[in-house]
């Protein structure tokens, strides 16, 4: 297990500012439904954050390759801290409406994009490389757990207290965050030779483009982005609300994914098998079914949250495998691109996929919308299997550069 106290910091910080992300998560809607009573100013607000993280993160990238990873974590903590009090401040007092609140989490989004790949970059940098898997999968543990108690913990504080309060209290777990990565400020940039932007963009394009694995996985991600997440996201709360007990039903599936996530994190940090990328895809596979099918013929409830809970445990499994693979692989002065690009592909299609399943469910019923999204996870899996050459998460970087000097260059439609 990683004993490093620069990672321990870092995984703090990300415990105690991911609860805080999950106290604002039922905060602002809230806030926003009681000053609007509008499910589009709602879905407006959230746009505006999901927006310019998307739009930033690549710039997010190639400043994390330039810059101090420890100095863009302790920036991007405290930009965060200021932007959630400022918020908490503008819904308990109600000026400047919804379009304070959307200016402000639109600041959240940017911070977020810078964030996102420093913090992914920097593992490799505090933990040796064979703890990479345990690393990964206790950030893992630490997001499940977060995503599973947060919102509870968040609701309570709506509740009793006032939407405002919970994102106060968001905004002190950032500036605990803070505090806790404020050592990490004295490590290094990655890369020592500053060039244009415009080059860095084409420099981490090029890191993709030449590893086939990593340029067909993340058109994976991307289609499991447009396919999967939209069709749980959207149609599950519909299924629950139909055929078994609503609200409560869908929040204990969402539980299982859950608990699950964390089973699949746990076990990331004990077992490792040869050939484990390609073990993680499959894994995808029938966890994505399980819960797809739930959704498609409803099941017995208790049929519902096992398949959830796989569900959970094969996308974690395969996320901190996946991880390990970037980390093992790029080149330290590249990581935070590739990861900023990752992290972009996720993004862009998820808007996407929650506009067009609703009306594909519409057209074609739930059960053959759902079939189809299998259908097309199944032909990906398959796909990414049979035409990229795989490399194992803990062969050392150079060993896979020799094997990509060795293969035949990627196609141009990788992306």
């Amino acid at each position: 297990m990683p004993s490093s106290r620069g990672f321990r910091r870092l995984l703090f910080a990300q415990v105690i500012s991911g609860l805080g992300d999950g106290f604002t998560l039922v905060a602002i809607p809230f806030a926003v439904l009681q000053m609007t009573g509008s499910a589009t100013s709602l879905g407006l607000v959230l746009a505006a954050r999901l927006v310019p993280q998307a739009a930033a993160m690549m710039l997010g990238g190639v400043v994390g390759d330039r810059v101090s990873p420890g100095r863009i974590l302790l920036l991007s903590h405290i930009t965060r801290a200021a932007v959630q009090g400022a918020m908490a401040a503008a819904v308990t007092s109600k000026a400047g409406g919804v379009v304070l609140i959307s200016a402000l989490y639109a600041l959240h989004g940017v911070a977020t994009a810078f964030h996102y790949p420093a913090s992914r970059a920097v593992v490799p940098r505090l933990v040796e490389k064979n703890d990479l898997q345990a690393a990964n999968g206790l950030s893992s543990m630490a997001s499940s757990s977060t995503t599973t108690l947060a919102p509870l913990i968040g609701g309570v504080l709506v509740a009793v207290a006032h939407a405002g309060a919970a994102i106060a209290a968001d905004a002190f777990t950032f500036a605990a965050a803070a505090l806790a990565v404020m050592p990490l400020t004295g490590l290094k940039a990655s890369r020592t030779v500053v060039t244009s932007m415009r080059h860095e963009f084409v420099a981490g394009l090029q890191e993709i483009r030449s590893r086939r694995w990593l340029s067909t996985g993340m058109a994976y991600a991307s289609l499991f982005q447009f396919s999967v997440l939209g069709a749980v996201t959207v149609l599950g709360p519909t299924v629950a609300l139909r055929h078994y007990q609503g609200s409560s039903a869908w929040g204990i599936l969402l539980a299982a994914d859950g608990i699950g996530s964390l089973v699949g994190g746990f076990a990331a940090t004990r077992f490792r098998t040869r050939r484990s990328l390609q073990v993680g895809y499959l894994a995808v596979l029938p966890g994505t079914v399980a819960a797809l099918s739930c959704l498609a013929w409803t099941p017995p409830f208790p049929v519902a949250v096992i398949a959830f809970a796989l569900y959970g445990l094969s996308l974690t499994w395969f996320d901190t495998l996946w991880h390990v693979a970037l980390q093992s692989h790029v080149p330290e002065e590249s990581l935070a691109k590739v990861f900023a690009f990752d992290g972009v592909i996720s993004l862009a299609l998820r808007p996407a996929s929650l506009a067009v399943i609703g009306p594909l469910a519409a057209a074609l019923g739930y059960s053959r919308s759902l079939v189809f999204c299998m259908c097309l996870m199944a032909a990906a899996t398959l796909l990414v299997l049979a035409t990229s050459r795989i490399p194992e998460p803990t062969v050392a970087a150079a060993e896979d550069q020799q094997s990509n000097e060795a293969s035949p260059a990627p196609a141009e439609g990788c992306l």
